[in-house]
């Protein structure tokens, strides 16, 4: 059984997030060092843990979000980022950066 199955089973209510999101959805090639997850708020609390990229992975991440960007559902990405501590941020962010 593949390792990011077990992981997956191990943790039913798990997303994958940041890195390993970017590589698995076809975002970036860079296979990450480790599985990046996030959980329900009633589940264990996670850490913020701030991530760096280099600058040569976010233009990659960038560039092939915009190439994806027509097929998704953009009310629903905007309803995720009004659950966000930093909403503003993250508009201005989309806006100046992928739209």
């Amino acid at each position: 059984m593949p390792e990011l199955e077990i992981i997956m089973k191990k943790y039913p209510n798990a997303i994958l997030t940041l890195n390993s999101a970017f590589y698995y959805y076809g975002l970036t090639d860079t296979i990450p060092d480790h599985y990046y997850v996030a959980t329900p708020k009633s589940n264990r609390k996670i850490e913020d843990v701030r991530v760096k990229l280099s600058f040569d992975l976010y233009k990659e991440i960038i560039s092939n979000y915009r190439k994806l960007i027509h097929k998704m559902d953009m009310t629903q990405i905007m309803e995720y980022a009004y659950e966000l501590p930093k909403t503003n941020m993250v508009m201005e962010t989309i806006r100046l950066e992928i739209l």
